[in-house]
């Protein structure tokens, strides 16, 4: 009998982190790019405020202009997300974009109703499958179109 209560509360335990459900979304990231780098403190005119000495050298050296690709992002714009529930895992000026992930169930929704946000994209899921076999046999699908 104990055997049988222990085996029950085991499959369910086990049905429990098996089963997709909200908590599955926790894990998914979304490479998101801004539209511009708008709403910005810095100022192309002022490139001290925002790069290194050695950077303002070379950029000097090689005759190399600053150019509001070389801003950072908008400090508006990562607050914005922020404000909403959602963490910035990493930014990248020079692409204008951003990795974030959110525990919001309606999280990749919301990316779509922000006006600064360009482009979303997933780049991991708690749902993608982990085994290289799997994921081998997906590619040779995609790729060679046949079934």
């Amino acid at each position: 009998m104990i055997r049988l209560f222990t085996y029950i509360i085991f499959c369910l335990l086990l049905m429990q982190t098996v089963s997709p459900d909200i908590k599955a979304q926790t894990g998914d990231k979304y490479r998101i790019s801004f539209r511009d780098k708008s709403n910005n403190n810095y100022r192309i005119e002022k490139p001290e405020e925002f790069l290194s000495k050695r950077s303002l050298e070379r950029r000097n050296r090689q005759n190399i202009s600053i150019e509001e690709t070389d801003l950072p992002v908008s400090e508006y714009y990562l607050d914005s997300l922020a404000k909403l529930g959602i963490t910035v895992i990493n930014v990248s000026k020079w692409f204008n974009s951003a990795v974030v992930k959110s525990g919001r169930a309606d999280f990749p929704n919301i990316l779509d109703e922000l006006d600064f946000i360009t482009k979303k994209e997933k780049i991991y899921s708690t749902n993608f499958k982990k085994s290289a076999i799997q994921k081998f046999h997906i590619n040779i699908l995609e790729t060679d179109g046949s079934v």
